[in-house]
């Protein structure tokens, strides 16, 4: 047997197995997308992809206007951070170059580098912490008139003294890109990122400009789907503004590890961690003793990953537009179907049909405190679909995020999304006095205000 006639058997070979591989790893992203989307618990779509050959991809619909196009929020930082190195590459700024260099009246801005704002060192206030953020969604601010909001609040900590997540440090760099390029944001996704890696349905939303047709995002309060507020784009920016399929995510990732969007000294920095797993526009995971590199994003109740095993060249993004399931388990579920391993798909908690006491008598204002004496600030409990609750962080004078408890009995709650179980005490005569919240081993008081 000739030497060429062995490689070429040998590629044959590899091509049936990755086949037959594929079409297993596809089976199975289908029925449980199938699965999921017959129960009305998850809308979104996924696809798999190693390089660019296509592994595996399936959508439930079931909240879908046919668009296929989500916001995916927090997954543009990594766009945002592509487009800072380029311009690193091009000598129009340097890692070391001072925020005070652009923005001079934010606090300690002539402390703070580009690489801590890129790797969330700068102790920049976080915007989205803001108490009148989710409640003036629809509004559209001015680059003005977010910087004063910054510039009131105290910073996180001094910088380079710590690492935590702040949106406003990608919202920033947003800013200095456009006044170094002398071009909208958007401008520079498409040019140095959508055109480069071919993307066929990716662009950053600008406020008033018209856009193609996409997805909106809907609220699930344990019956029934909701539309969600629609933010404006101009408060997210750099740190949340984009919009892009799965396919487009997994082609982005191709581009970035195959140094086809920055230099391979640029990646190293991007790879560089402050923490276990905070990189400078990209965080560290871990699939079966293999490493990734991934970020997720939430935006409205869009949500959206997309990661790469660098080892295997497997690139996976997985978007929705409303979901009770964790996301998380449907990438395992994927992930462990590629690398043919053992996973067993966690069912969502069902809410038990318990109708006695009402739900109305947990409803009302509690104040949180840790251990009983440290102050954690007031939560609201509303009411939501049939035998479940709301919960949302604030006294309600602000719009809030909300999360869903479902009934688990006749005083105990659960909350998929925290982990958490809140279980609800009341006196003798039945009034309701305060609630137990309960996650990773700690139990928070919570007196009941009103």
């Amino acid at each position: 047997m000739t030497k060429l006639f062995s490689s070429l058997l040998l590629a044959c070979t590899m091509s049936l197995h990755l086949t037959a591989q594929h079409a297993e790893v596809q089976r199975k992203t289908d029925s449980l997308l199938q699965a999921l989307n017959t129960q009305r618990i998850f809308s979104g779509s996924i696809a798999c992809y190693k390089n660019k050959e296509l592994v595996c991809s399936a959508t439930a619909d079931h909240l879908s206007n046919g668009s296929g196009v989500y916001k995916v929020g927090s997954v543009t930082k990594v766009y945002t951070a592509i487009i800072i190195y380029q311009l690193i590459e091009k000598g129009l700024l340097q890692l070391d170059t001072k925020l005070s260099q652009f923005f001079p009246n934010l606090p300690h801005a002539d402390k703070i580098t580009i690489q801590q704002m890129l790797g969330h060192t700068s102790g920049l206030y976080n915007i989205t912490e803001w108490e009148s953020y989710y409640g003036t969604r629809t509004k559209q601010y001015s680059r003005q008139e977010f910087i004063d909001i910054v510039r009131k609040q105290k910073p996180e900590f001094k910088p380079g003294k710590d690492c935590t997540y702040s949106n406003t440090n990608f919202i920033l760099l947003g800013y200095i890109a456009e006044d170094l390029t002398k071009k909208p944001f958007a401008q520079l996704i498409d040019e140095q990122i959508a055109q480069p890696a071919s993307l066929t349905s990716t662009y950053f939303e600008t406020s008033g400009v018209p856009h193609p047709k996409r997805e909106s995002s809907y609220l699930y309060d344990g019956e029934k789907w909701f539309p969600d507020v629609d933010s404006d784009a101009s408060l997210p920016h750099a740190a949340g503004a984009l919009v892009s399929t799965p396919k487009d995510l997994c082609a982005t990732f191709h581009a970035l590890f195959n140094h086809q969007l920055i230099s391979d000294s640029a990646m190293r920095v991007m790879q560089k961690l402050n923490d276990r797993s905070t990189g400078h526009g990209i965080f560290k995971g871990q699939f079966n003793k293999k490493t990734s590199w991934m970020h997720s994003g939430r935006i409205d109740e869009f949500s959206a990953v997309v990661l790469t095993i660098p080892e295997d060249s497997l690139h996976l993004a997985i978007v929705t537009n409303g979901t009770y399931v964790e996301i998380n388990d449907i990438i395992i579920h994927v992930l462990s179907a590629y690398y043919n391993k053992p996973f067993v798909f966690k069912t969502p908690e069902q809410t038990a049909a318990v109708s006695q006491p009402a739900t109305s008598i947990y409803t009302g204002l509690y104040r949180a405190k840790l251990f009983g004496f440290i102050p954690l600030g007031k939560m609201l409990v509303t009411e939501a679909g049939a035998h479940c609750l709301f919960l949302e962080e604030g006294d309600g004078s602000c719009v809030a995020q909300k999360s869903l408890l479902i009934r688990k009995d006749a005083t105990t709650f659960y909350s998929s999304e925290a982990e958490a179980t809140v279980t609800f005490e009341s006196n003798a005569k039945g009034i309701v006095k305060r609630c137990f919240f309960r996650t990773s081993g700690i139990t928070i008081k919570c007196k009941k205000l009103r």
